[in-house]
């Protein structure tokens, strides 16, 4: 890599600086949040993690709408509806629909987050507000990604997560506390030696029980290898099937799943400020980028194909937002391949509400 090469993104959207150096904190359940109660030129967040949106030029978020019998909206989603790109709290998604429907709209965005955790977040509310109105799921992405990403793992049941080694070590080191220092030092060797993880074999009565440990005994492995695509199907149809029930449960609340836009996928020419910041990110993370170039128009038919079936199967509303006019090559709308920029923002909120309130406005 050169290292002369200066990030385009920082001289065009140089709040993007104050997201990459937005750390984070551990929560129950789903497992992470942003950093919480973070205040910066650009993102501001509550005491739980979830950033601020806008709404008649007031901060609304989680904390401050819990237990509330007003009407709310809630948009759910991985970074893109967290708002990676935007300049200001009042430029993301939420904060745009809020401004266009003058309706309060919650920003349950997480960063790197799967759809699982996504659902988590958002179940953790219900019951502690009385009165939502609309639930909109703006996702797709990081499911494909890690799916792709992560499909050498032998893990046939768990959802792949972007910090994954993060969290194990996090909780590793909580757990290896309450053993003495011979001990943890006698099982990390063996560990090391015999390729398993230390926690499989610390609280084992003795040495010898540590060497004899075989991590594959009594294991009965399906022999059939899963598909990546068999595994990401099995996550969409297991969202829509959750989605759905939800939308039943609540009954006055509307459900509405859109797939989020993605650079590779949408009709749309990349402007020079685009191109570069591709074109750089291509050059720098060679790996990453990789698996981007596996996210094809291919991959997009096959997956739009399957979201279709699961739609008309649950019952759920659905809509496409790669098939959407987000401008031409003179309009700066990617931060990067996924995320958005304020025209992306301002341009997605607007073809969002198009279908969410279209039949209010008949």
């Amino acid at each position: 890599m050169n290292s002369n090469l200066t990030n385009p993104k920082y001289n065009y959207l140089p709040q993007m600086k104050e997201y990459d150096d937005l750390g984070q904190d551990f929560v129950l359940y789903s497992m992470f949040t942003h950093k919480k109660n973070f205040s910066g030129n650009h993102i501001n967040t509550d005491n739980y993690g979830f950033r601020y949106s806008k709404f008649n030029n007031k901060s609304i978020s989680v904390e401050t709408e819990l237990y509330s019998k007003e009407k709310i909206n809630i948009i759910i989603g991985g970074s893109t509806v967290f708002g990676v790109g935007a300049s200001k709290d009042d430029k993301t998604i939420a904060s745009c629909l809020s401004k266009i429907s003058n309706e309060k709209w919650i920003n349950l965005g997480l960063r790197a987050g799967n759809s699982i955790q996504e659902y988590i977040n958002l179940i953790k509310i219900i019951g502690k507000t009385d009165n939502i109105g609309k639930i909109i799921v703006l996702s797709g992405i990081n499911d494909v990604y890690m799916n792709l990403a992560f499909n050498n793992d032998n893990n046939n049941l768990d959802d792949f997560i972007f910090d994954n080694s993060r969290i194990q070590n996090f909780m590793n080191k909580n757990y290896l506390s309450q053993f003495s220092l011979k001990r943890k030092f006698v099982a990390s060797i063996i560990s090391f030696l015999k390729n398993i993880e230390i926690n499989s074999i610390i609280d084992l009565r003795s040495i010898s029980d540590m060497l004899k440990f075989n991590k594959n005994r009594k294991r009965k492995v399906n022999s059939e290898k899963i598909s990546s695509l068999d595994k990401l199907f099995s996550i969409f149809e297991r969202n829509f099937l959750l989605y759905s029930s939800l939308e039943k449960g609540l009954k006055t609340t509307k459900v509405t799943f859109f797939l989020q836009p993605y650079f590779n996928w949408i009709k749309k020419g990349s402007n020079q400020k685009e191109k570069e910041i591709m074109d750089y990110n291509t050059i720098t993370n060679e790996s990453s980028s990789l698996i981007h170039k596996k996210i094809n128009r291919t991959l997009y038919k096959k997956i739009t194909k399957k979201l279709d079936g699961l739609s008309s199967k649950f019952n759920l509303k659905y809509h496409d937002l790669n098939v959407e006019n987000l401008g031409g090559k003179d309009d700066f709308v990617f931060a990067d391949s996924v995320h958005l920029t304020d025209i992306g923002n301002n341009k997605t909120s607007k073809i969002i509400a198009k279908y969410i309130y279209q039949k209010e406005s008949k």
